[in-house]
């Protein structure tokens, strides 16, 4: 009996050493050649599984392009509205502040291709208008709007009225009101040169009140 059990104790420590044996030898080929490693942890891709990925991401990009492009029109013409409205709040409280009418003239620039709208800010009424270039608020005149820069021309274009070709003007007098004979309600929209998307400033009462709209609630 004591010798079965020494046989059988004997052939159990062979086959430990014979698997750690085999572990060692696995690790020393697996370091030697990293490659047989990787192609056990990488699996690829086949041509046809790419092709089908490429073809995706195509359909994808031809779905969004048209959105992305109604985006940034619509940031556009917003950025330039934006300016409009400023530049009238500050003209209002300025008249206020200096105690004197200051008026406010819009320029579209119709077919004009080396210059922006503008919008040029100045002392008096138009009967008596002087250049206002001591503005801290304001940038020196007059205003382009182009997005300090980043708007192209020809992108937007920038109606006064319903008009895109005359220069025209509101007054503020010393309070903030309008000056008597200017027609209401005076608006100004800006729109984008390809269609669809617009914005407006309008300027409704004689108190100076000013509300934003868009699309077809402007002129």
């Amino acid at each position: 009996m004591k010798s079965n059990f020494l046989l059988i104790k004997k052939q159990s420590d062979n086959s430990g050493n014979f698997r750690l044996i085999f572990h060692v030898l696995k690790h020393h080929v697996l370091k030697k050649n990293p490659q047989i490693q990787e192609r056990q942890r990488v699996s690829g891709f086949t041509m046809l599984e790419l092709m089908i990925v490429v073809f995706m991401i195509g359909i994808l990009s031809a779905i969004a392009a048209p959105s992305w492009d109604a985006f940034t029109t619509k940031q556009r013409v917003k950025t330039m509205n934006n300016q409009v409205l400023r530049s009238l709040m500050t003209a209002q409280s300025e008249a206020k502040l200096r105690k004197t009418p200051i008026t406010v003239e819009f320029n579209p620039n119709k077919g004009s291709t080396t210059d922006p709208p503008t919008i040029d800010i100045k002392l008096g009424v138009p009967s008596a208008l002087q250049p206002l270039n001591s503005l801290p608020k304001l940038k020196p005149q007059p205003i382009k709007l182009n997005g300090e820069g980043e708007i192209k021309l020809g992108m937007i274009k920038m109606l006064v009225n319903g008009n895109d070709s005359n220069v025209q003007s509101l007054s503020f007098n010393y309070d903030g009101t309008l000056t008597e004979g200017q027609s209401l309600p005076f608006s100004i929209t800006i729109a984008s040169k390809a269609g669809g998307t617009k914005e407006c400033v309008k300027v409704q009462t004689l108190l100076g009140a000013m509300i934003t709209d868009s699309d077809t609630a402007c002129p």
